[in-house]
């Protein structure tokens, strides 16, 4: 008795001929590649902190001072950022244990939270 094989559509043959293709892209994105390096928009920042809430960015910026600082909690801390004219408030968690000094430069990874607060997630001293 023959084994009887149901007839296979081409176009189902082609697109199983990339999934390898597309489980790599897949694992690539879970692994970290779908983090966001845009830098700051921080015209637009200053314009409307609430419009860029919940996206992620990147801030290069020299440390300017500490403005404020809870033990367990973390601090806030003006920086100016490299590339444009002025100073902003960036947050930095006591989980990052951080020691910032006055004129150091970082690239930080930063989300914009509830209220325009950027909430520093890595830093990387530059």
């Amino acid at each position: 008795m023959m084994n009887y094989r149901p007839p296979v559509c081409h176009a189902v043959r082609r697109a199983s001929a990339f999934l390898p293709v597309v489980w790599f892209i897949l694992l690539g994105l879970a692994a970290g590649g779908c983090s966001r390096s845009e830098p700051l928009p921080v015209a637009d920042y200053r314009k409307s902190p609430a419009n860029l809430n919940g996206n992620r960015y990147v801030l290069e910026a020299e440390v300017d001072a500490q403005l404020r600082a809870q033990e367990n909690v973390g601090r806030l801390i003006s920086v100016r950022p490299l590339k444009e004219k002025g100073r902003l408030a960036v947050f930095v968690p006591d989980t990052l244990q951080a020691n910032l000094v006055p004129t150091q430069r970082y690239r930080f990874d930063i989300a914009v939270r509830t209220g325009g607060l950027l909430y520093v997630s890595q830093l990387k001293k530059i």
